[in-house]
């Protein structure tokens, strides 16, 4: 496994993410092996350690002078001393009185004490006593700490003892966190031989201990021995095993570890990650889904306000092309339409149709002006028959009975009402029902003269003609309208999108999700490869 790599990727995502600082993360560097010895109290641990180290056997005070109830590491050093928590030294006492005192006072302070010895077996590496695991309420602690930066862990037993419940679980953590783990059988030269044990079985009742473990359960390698037969100068003992093994195998233990070190990390950190994106991920979808409703309203409102502004601008329209045809009755029926007083015409007929030209033109250059997006070009005024603009030849009479047929004729074409504005049944919503024109000879049963009924005829188509115009222009103006709606829906729906665009790119909440997601797959791919 490429550990190296594997732990730059992990600098990197702890520093883009923001990781907490996982206790792992202080053990990424390389440094010399710690073994942790571990076990309960009378499991022998002080007497084996001096055994290790070469001292006499009363070097280190053992439980019966003082229990061990805090953490003491043991270093090279050319001159014996400890030093304090605090990185003060103090030379380690010759006496074994003052150290019981020592060990005593230190107890009591229950702070971590470092204590570097001239001994040859301690170089390159640092060897952990701390107090009985299962033995007092804060051992917890020691365990997690354990866990944490132990290259190799030694559990010491009694040989002739049975595993209990919190040797079982602590092995079976040692053991699935991959760290190398050896089980020293202690204090081999005690027997049971009501029970059986002797020193020729003991070797076999310590292999049937190490069956009795599950078998998912990895122990590296396991001793017998014997401290006492140590110091008391017999064979076999165990503990020259024991060191030659830790000479031979601490490195690569070391190597083990830390690799095995390196993946916990990386999974601790993936589980994090894992939970830390499911709560940004629901975060993420609830802003999200506010973003899109809001830019959903957005565009709604802005849909509506569009419609509104062309809806206004074409009722405008189309109340001032509705005055053009008011004003085109005006012009061609002339004062007949409004009920007027008898009058004779004045202005000769090429002025009233230059008169009409000028006010068409007026008009629309008018519309243009005010509406140049939507009226695009100024539509030619119909060619109007000669008859149109000369004056009719009629006397009070005759104009008073034009003024009747105009305004009470229920069968002519343009009635009272539709002259002066909407028709009832058209605020009813009703179609208008097909209206029978004039005809000359109606017109003459009723009085008329010929010129004056011809000029009635004429002047009623060509403003027809006229309103045909006006209306087709309308039309034109409409698609103009329906256009422009359309390409500013567009325009909108373009918007639209570039909101929720620059939404998902900015956004804090979908930034920090993205990034997640990125460190995610960063050390997954990462974790895999190597």
């Amino acid at each position: 496994m490429n550990t190296d790599k594997m732990i730059a990727t992990l600098r990197q995502v702890k520093s883009d993410l923001s990781l907490p600082e996982f206790p792992l993360f202080e053990e990424l560097e390389k440094r010399y092996p710690i073994i942790y010895l571990c076990g309960r109290s009378d499991s022998g641990k002080t007497t084996f350690l001096s055994a290790l180290l070469g001292r006499g056997k009363d070097e280190f005070p053992v439980g019966t002078q003082v229990s061990t109830k805090t953490e003491y590491r043991f270093t090279y050093g050319d001159q014996p001393e400890y030093q304090s928590e605090e990185g003060d030294h103090y030379p380690f006492p010759e006496s074994l009185d003052e150290r019981v005192q020592l060990f005593k006072k230190l107890n009591s302070e229950g702070q971590p004490v470092l204590i570097s010895l001239p001994e040859a077996i301690l170089k390159n590496k640092i060897i952990v006593d701390v107090p009985g695991v299962f033995d007092f309420e804060n051992s917890d602690a020691y365990i997690k700490k354990m866990m944490i930066e132990a290259d190799v862990v030694f559990l010491l037993t009694q040989a002739i003892s049975k595993f209990n419940d919190p040797e079982h679980g602590l092995i079976k953590e040692v053991s699935d966190a991959h760290i190398p783990l050896l089980i020293l059988f202690t204090m081999a030269d005690i027997v049971d031989q009501a029970a059986g044990i002797t020193r020729k079985t003991l070797p076999e009742y310590t292999q049937g201990r190490l069956k009795s473990l599950s078998n998912k359960v990895n122990c590296n390698a396991d001793f017998l021995l014997s401290a006492n037969d140590y110091f008391k100068g017999k064979q076999n003992h165990g503990i020259d095993t024991i060191a030659e093994h830790l000479e031979n195998k601490s490195s690569a233990y070391s190597e083990l570890a830390h690799t095995e070190r390196v993946k916990r990390l990386c999974r601790d950190c993936l589980v994090y990650i894992e939970q830390e994106l499911a709560k940004v991920k629901n975060d993420a979808k609830h802003a999200n889904i506010l973003n899109t409703r809001e830019v959903e309203l957005w565009l709604k409102t802005m849909k509506l306000a569009v419609n509104q502004e062309h809806h206004i601008t074409l009722r405008k329209i189309n109340n001032k092309l509705t005055g053009m045809k008011k004003l085109a009755m005006d012009h061609i029926l002339r004062y007949l339409i409004k009920g007027g007083t008898y009058k004779k015409e004045t202005a000769s007929a090429e002025e009233r149709k230059v008169a009409f030209q000028s006010a068409w033109d007026q008009f629309w250059d008018d519309l243009q002006n005010e509406y140049p997006d939507f009226v695009k070009t100024v539509p030619d005024l119909p060619f109007s028959p000669s008859v149109i603009f000369k004056t009719p030849n009629y006397d009070r009479e005759e104009y008073e009975r034009i003024k009747k047929i105009l305004l009470n004729n229920p069968d002519s074409k343009v009635e009272d009402n539709e002259v002066n504005g909407d028709s009832d049944k058209e605020k009813k919503g009703e179609e208008k029902s097909d209206k029978s024109e004039f005809k000359k000879e109606d017109l003459l049963k009723l009085g008329l003269n010929i010129d004056n009924a011809v000029f009635l005829l004429e002047s009623y188509n060509y403003l027809e003609t006229v309103n045909l115009e006006i209306d087709l222009s309308m039309v034109h103006i409409e698609e103009r309208i329906t256009a422009e709606i359309e390409k500013r829906e567009k325009e909108l729906l373009i918007e639209s999108k570039t909101k929720r665009k620059i939404f998902t790119s900015e956004d804090p909440i979908l930034l920090r999700c993205k990034k997640y997601e990125d460190g995610y797959v960063k050390l997954k791919d990462s974790f895999l490869d190597a």
